[in-house]
């Protein structure tokens, strides 16, 4: 784990509220630790279902364009889910 996800995780521990994670031992470590994680796909998934963007597709997109790895599979099911 790097340090910018033990920050994430430590701040969590010491504030409370979720663990914003896509990094997957960022996240095991967080959730052994009790807490609560979100990653980049929940929040926009989020965001979507609170009307706060129009297009979930169009910003994921954006992300996938600058690097952010995002699989297949769960992205469409989570576009479907949203029905876009």
């Amino acid at each position: 784990m790097g340090a910018g996800e033990s920050q994430v995780v430590a701040t969590a521990l010491l504030h409370g509220g979720k663990a914003l994670l896509d990094d997957r031992m960022g996240r095991r470590c967080a959730k052994a630790q009790g807490l609560s994680v979100i990653g980049t796909l929940g929040v926009v998934l989020l965001a979507k279902r609170l009307h706060m963007i129009p297009s979930a597709r169009t910003l994921l997109e954006a992300l996938r364009h600058q690097g952010l790895f995002l699989d297949d599979r769960l992205l469409e099911g989570m576009l479907v889910e949203l029905g876009e």
